[in-house]
């Protein structure tokens, strides 16, 4: 796909890597002229309309985190039949890879790129986004050692289709909570279990539980406590195993309950880690001490006629009215930037419509389809799915449903022609054929049979025959014929004959022909469309002493007389 241009603007340049669900490409942005990283989804998991357009939902949810440590993405959607995602390009290299190379990590270390992961993600569950697959391969690492947070959302994607889910187990076993192993949606608790294993494994340089299939890793998760990382690594400090330890709690309620809580401790170890001695050769390995203070040294002022006291309650009075306005500008003017998104799902067109325009967002129709469980008209699915915060501006799209694929058939036996139309096309089916024929049971002009009967499902469009009743059959001659000679058959002498026919049930018209055989050879004499009920008369000549007349309905003979 080299040389590519994705949705008009992005110009693939190289390839960098093949992930679980993407294929990652550098491409330039002929828009804006940068360098960005183009995600392109593979196609086999492209084919599951589906799962694609949810991890595009959750990539644009994600399009409004800013955060230093957080890789901006810029843009998701489908193009043609491709979906992509384009993000901020990052130079460095995972995390995972540096933990192979290179772990275990001296503490401070540790410290530092856990405490800019755990930003990010504490960021982003600021805005009601969870990660969901927070592991060292979605973590990038700088050159100066910058932390950048890939793949957002992902996980949550992932989650919602057990199917993909199973097949991928293997890719984040080490990493999943217990209770997201057991089936349940990734939650603040479950990224801040997989924050712990991540800070484990960059102590050790090992993941505290592993086995030989995704089965056993998820079995000791849920059972066996994690390997204190002090015994694989005695120069971890204790109260970063505190953290690592409380972090891995089996029961969610037992962990930090958010990740600014767990980010309150590592800072804290941090500045521990800062204040201890160094001691003899341990001074060579240890990492960069706390950030430097400044003192500045003032002479004292002696208190004037307003004493420290005074000044005191003057600044805290001053500050509170400073505060109690700062608080009635922002409630006045200020206008929240994100809104959750409405429940459009069963509404039609129309009504989405009014409800996105009041919440500030817009729509965009992706197609119609049939679906089973909404009638024709009504939105059935809509991303970003309800209660995402997204963006004010931005734009909804819905699946509006065709309504069932398959019908039932109406029950139109013994109702008049024209309702049985106008019911037969009111459920989505045609009307097909119809034909007439006599019935003693049912009124003239009303549906005698049906095909297929009523209750039969038939796929959208598809046509139900009628037969209509003609009441009840008369009681006719069969066909005759009525001689008149001129002259004497043996002197090659004039013929007429009176043909009397009437038609019977069939379709509607039927094609009579009557056929004359004489001296002179096969001649049709007649040709002429009937409806089933008609009475035709008419006269025929022949010459010769050997006639032979043929009526012939919808060109099967019908009578011969001769």
């Amino acid at each position: 796909m080299i040389g590519q241009v994705v949705n008009y603007r992005y110009e693939l340049l190289e390839k960098c890597g093949d992930g679980s669900f993407f294929t990652v490409y550098k491409a330039r942005d002929k828009v804006l002229n940068r360098l960005v990283a183009v995600k392109i989804m593979r196609p086999e998991y492209a084919a599951h309309r589906d799962f694609a357009e949810r991890v595009i939902a959750e990539a644009q949810a994600v399009s409004d985190l800013t955060h230093p440590h957080t890789a901006k993405t810029y843009e998701a959607d489908r193009y043609d039949e491709t979906y992509f995602i384009a993000t901020e390009y990052v130079r460095g290299v995972r995390l995972k890879d540096k933990i192979r190379r290179q772990a275990p990590f001296p503490a401070g270390q540790v410290i530092d790129l856990t405490i800019a992961i755990a930003e990010a993600v504490a960021d982003a569950h600021s805005h009601a986004i969870v990660h969901g697959d927070i592991r060292p391969q979605n973590v990038i690492v700088t050159s100066d050692s910058d932390v950048k947070v890939t793949d957002f959302g992902i996980g949550m994607a992932v989650n919602s289709f057990p199917s993909i889910q199973s097949a991928n187990i293997l890719r984040s076993v080490h990493y999943t909570a217990p209770e997201v192993a057991e089936g349940k949606a990734p939650q603040v608790a479950s990224d801040i279990y997989a924050l712990g294993i991540v800070l484990y494994e960059m102590l050790t340089g090992t993941a505290p539980f592993d086995g030989d299939t995704a089965i056993a890793v998820a079995l000791r998760h849920a059972k066996e406590p994690p390997p204190s990382p002090r015994a694989i690594n005695p120069a971890t400090p204790k109260s970063v195993e505190a953290v690592v330890l409380k972090a891995l709690q089996k029961r969610p309620e037992d962990r930090y309950r958010t990740v600014q809580e767990m980010l309150r401790d590592l800072r804290a170890a941090r500045v521990s880690l800062a204040a201890e001695p160094v001691r003899g050769a341990e001074a060579e390995e240890t990492l960069p001490s706390a950030e430097p203070i400044d003192v500045d040294v003032e002479e004292e002022e002696r208190p004037g006629l307003l004493g420290s006291a005074t000044r005191l309650a003057f600044l805290v009075f001053a500050l509170a009215v400073l505060v109690l306005a700062i608080t009635i500008a922002w409630s006045i003017f200020s206008k929240p930037s994100t809104v959750s998104t409405p429940q459009l799902v069963g509404l039609t067109w129309s009504e989405a419509e009014k409800v996105a325009r009041e919440a500030g967002l817009t729509l965009a129709e992706v197609e119609e389809r049939y679906n089973d469980d909404y009638p024709e008209g009504q939105i059935y699915q809509m991303l970003p799915e309800t209660g995402m915060q997204i963006k004010k501006g931005q734009t909804i799209k819905i699946w509006v449903s065709k309504g069932p694929r398959f019908i039932e058939a109406p029950d139109v036996v013994n109702a008049p022609e024209e309702l049985a139309r106008t019911e037969i096309l009111k459920t989505g089916l045609t009307v097909g054929i119809v034909t007439q024929e006599y019935n003693d049971t049912t009124p003239a002009g009303s549906v005698a049979k049906q095909d297929p009967a009523p209750g039969t499902k038939l796929e959208r469009g598809k046509p139900v025959k009628l037969v209509i009743s003609l009441g009840k059959e008369p009681e006719v001659p069969e066909p005759t014929s009525e001689e008149t000679t001129v002259g004497t058959p043996e002197e090659g002498g004039v013929r007429s004959f009176n043909v009397n026919v009437t038609v019977k049930n069939g379709p509607d018209p039927q094609l009579v022909r009557i056929v004359v055989v004489d001296d002179n050879g096969e001649n049709e004499v007649y040709n002429d469309y009937h409806h089933p009920g008609d009475r035709l008369r008419q006269v025929v000549t022949g010459i010769g002493s050997r006639i032979e007349i043929r009526v012939y309905v919808n060109n099967t003979l019908y009578r011969e007389v001769k």
